[in-house]
């Protein structure tokens, strides 16, 4: 009995030993696999507070994003801290003719996603130079994640201004409504309602170098395993329970009256300063937002003779399918997505040139 014991327990330690290696070849040839396919397993960013703008990324930082299944970008921040080519030289309105575009935005401006070559400005200005030379088009973008239209007004404050725009386009996405209301971070300008009932608009909060947040490269080197959460996290059963809850926070947005009033405050201030510093004011609306948000964004603009540019009407009349401007795994516009919300910007413009009037004309209406 007790040699047939041994025998088994032998038995069983060599099947324990071969499924062990067994397991570990298994684990060596999905971290190969997943090395071929990645640059690199985690997103790192360096970040700081700049007192009027709030979060943005440190001047000539290296930004490495991924969502470890369809994009693994290298970007490098401009000297004003955005994932862009050099900010342009600052001017004055009487300068040499041209029809300067500034792109504002959260995400889907910063566009961490694809290459600078692949962005939106850059599109814009590459297809106006052959389609409207005579405009000489020069576009820039201005993107930081989790803003909405009250914190991106930093934005403007700190940058844009100085670069005296003829066109200012305002990227409206789904979740802009929330973030203008409820501003994800102190370190965000914000807006808050006085006793009065009027708005008032907040600075950042001072804080310390944010490096140790913003920086989210993990101590594991592994490839495999941050690509395997991601395809877990991506299931089609993932997705289904993530889609619900979106649509019911688009369902929300309609019945919320403060996102609505918090946002038409922002878009006020937008409006504000479009005529004290003489630029043309317009909304590019995402074809990502979905038609629940689309109608109040659009009775706001209208209210406020702010045009919009739906992006979504300009891919039904294409024929685009809208889901092959994303990734695969992830909202954002891919280059193609990029492409087409040029084009139907160029379109805009098309039909719009006395928005760059206040250099090449008439002063713009």
């Amino acid at each position: 009995m007790r040699a047939k014991f041994r025998s088994r327990l032998r038995v069983a330690r060599v099947n324990a030993a071969g499924l062990a290696v067994g397991l570990a070849l298994v684990a060596l040839v999905v971290e190969a696999l997943a090395r071929s396919k990645a640059e690199f397993p985690h997103r790192t960013r360096q970040l700081y507070v700049h007192p009027r703008a709030g979060i943005m990324y440190v001047p000539g930082s290296t930004v490495r994003s991924t969502n470890q299944l369809n994009f693994w970008t290298v970007s490098r921040a401009n000297r004003w801290g955005f994932l862009d080519r050099p900010p342009p030289p600052s001017t004055e309105p009487s300068a040499e003719p041209s029809c300067r575009v500034a792109i504002v935005g959260d995400s889907f401006v910063n566009a961490r996603e694809v290459a600078v070559s692949d962005k939106l400005q850059v599109r814009i200005e590459e297809m106006a130079a052959s389609r409207m030379p005579t405009l000489r088009v020069a576009a820039s973008g201005y993107g930081m994640w989790g803003t909405g239209q009250v914190a991106q007004l930093g934005l403007y404050d700190s940058f844009v201004f100085r670069t005296s725009p003829d066109i200012v386009v305002l990227v409206f996405v789904r979740n802009d409504f929330e973030e203008n209301a409820y501003s994800p971070s102190p370190y965000f300008v914000s807006a808050t309602r006085r006793d009065d009932g009027s708005f008032e608009l907040l600075s950042p909060q001072p804080g310390a170098n944010l490096a140790s947040w913003g920086t989210l490269a993990s101590t594991s080197s592994s490839y495999a395993l941050p690509m395997l959460k991601a395809l877990i996290t991506t299931s089609p059963a993932w997705w289904r329970a993530r889609r619900a809850l979106g649509l019911q926070r688009e369902r929300d947005i309609d019945l919320g009256p403060e996102l609505l009033e918090y946002t038409g405050f922002a878009l006020d201030q937008w409006k504000a300063r479009a005529r004290r510093d003489n630029f043309f004011l317009v909304i590019f609306a995402s074809h990502t937002m979905g038609n629940v948000v689309f109608g109040p964004m659009k009775r706001l603009a209208s209210a406020r003779d702010i045009p919009v540019i739906d992006s979504n009407a300009y891919l039904s009349r294409q024929n685009h399918r809208a889901r092959d401007g994303t990734f695969r795994n992830d909202h954002h516009w891919n280059r193609t997505g990029h492409q087409w919300a040029a084009e139907a910007f160029l379109e805009w413009l098309e039909q719009n040139q006395g928005a760059c009037a206040g250099r090449l004309g008439p002063s713009r209406p």
